[in-house]
């Protein structure tokens, strides 16, 4: 089977939220599996309808950028969904394609 990505995936487990989902309230919690230039994949506990899109953000590790707290803000359009369960616990892994980003400074951590 050829491949069909259009980036490099990188394994990375990022804490990410998810809102603006037009069915559900509030902003889901999740963790991203492995993110690329367009695309992220990432596992919640409820499941998105195919085609659904939503805000994504994405806080990355602040020793990355010099103790600066940084998010990747932006929205995304589910493209594939996987029922996962690891030791018992029941998530779903989202594969998104990513419409549109921003990385904000969030401000500077304490020493």
């Amino acid at each position: 089977m050829k491949e069909r990505r259009l980036a490099s995936r990188y394994p990375l487990v990022l804490p990410v939220a998810v809102s603006g989902v037009p069915v559900l309230e509030g902003i889901l919690q999740g963790q991203t599996r492995d993110i690329s230039a367009w695309g992220v994949y990432f596992t919640i506990d409820r499941r998105l309808e195919l085609g659904t899109r939503f805000s994504i953000s994405i806080l990355l590790p602040e020793a990355v950028f010099g103790g600066s707290r940084v998010s990747i803000n932006g929205w995304a359009k589910v493209v594939r969904v996987e029922e996962e369960e690891d030791n018992a616990v029941k998530h779903v892994g989202i594969a998104t394609l990513i419409e549109s980003r921003e990385i904000i400074r969030l401000g500077e951590s304490k020493p």
